[in-house]
């Protein structure tokens, strides 16, 4: 399935491109559009008690589209497995490809937060499988050497607009998170990001990063702050950007 998505004025950066974060918005919109083609969308999963919670998200990109430029992204299943989903992405822009995107997701019991194993059940079993996709993954540490790289870190507390109706932090905010820690100016070559620990309303983050100027690369990680300043905070995310 493949679904369009044209560049407005407030999906841009400094730079005149898209911002990574609503590229990253308009892919899991499209994994939700595509689920529920298929069948087992927000829809079927809501009437269950269930919902889906993306795990990690790895891309590689050629180009970053500017205003008023359309991309089209498609999306299909590449396994249902262990409790998770392999959904993988072609990002096109008229007949070339810009981009590859490979995501894994959890279903998880919104009474309990635990995953659970649905996959072997209709509809699933019936869900159409497509391509398998290979993307290097990104290490997620500074590869620097001492005088070669920045870094520091942004703190910051879950607001209102922020959460969506799973009642944890959306996914995307991460992502925001990060770059309103440090922003490289360069253009974005590829991404991976893995979550963690799910987030809350007023709950305190701090964001440490990393940024090395000559492997062109930032690293994240996004931590849950406790109210007791003596106890260890949490890893929720850490994040990979190659430029």
């Amino acid at each position: 399935m493949k679904y369009l998505y044209r560049v407005q004025y407030n999906d841009v950066d400094t730079k005149m491109r898209l911002r990574p974060y609503v590229l990253e918005s308009w892919i899991l919109d499209t994994a939700g559009q595509a689920s529920e083609t298929d069948g087992v969308g927000l829809k079927y999963l809501s009437s269950l008690g269930l919902v889906w919670v993306i795990t990690s998200l790895n891309a590689e990109l050629h180009y970053m589209p500017t205003i008023d430029e359309t991309i089209e992204i498609e999306s299909w299943v590449e396994e249902n497995a262990h409790r998770l989903t392999l959904r993988n992405f072609r990002i096109t822009m008229g007949k070339e490809q810009i981009g590859l995107v490979k995501s894994t997701w959890a279903i998880i019991d919104l009474k309990t937060r635990a995953s659970t194993d649905v996959f072997w059940q209709r509809p699933f079993l019936t869900q159409p499988l497509g391509e398998t996709i290979r993307l290097n993954r990104t290490r997620h540490s500074c590869l620097a050497n001492e005088d070669d790289y920045a870094q520091g870190s942004w703190e910051h507390q879950i607001e209102f607009s922020e959460t969506d109706f799973n009642r944890h932090c959306n996914s995307c905010k991460y992502m925001e998170f990060m770059f309103n820690a440090f922003h490289y100016e360069a253009p974005l070559k590829g991404f991976s990001i893995r979550y963690a620990h799910e987030l809350f309303l007023g709950e305190r983050i701090r964001v440490d990063w990393c940024h090395s100027n000559s492997a062109r690369k930032t690293d994240y990680k996004v931590l849950f702050l406790p109210e007791d300043i003596d106890s260890t905070p949490v890893n929720c995310c850490t994040g990979s950007f190659t430029y």
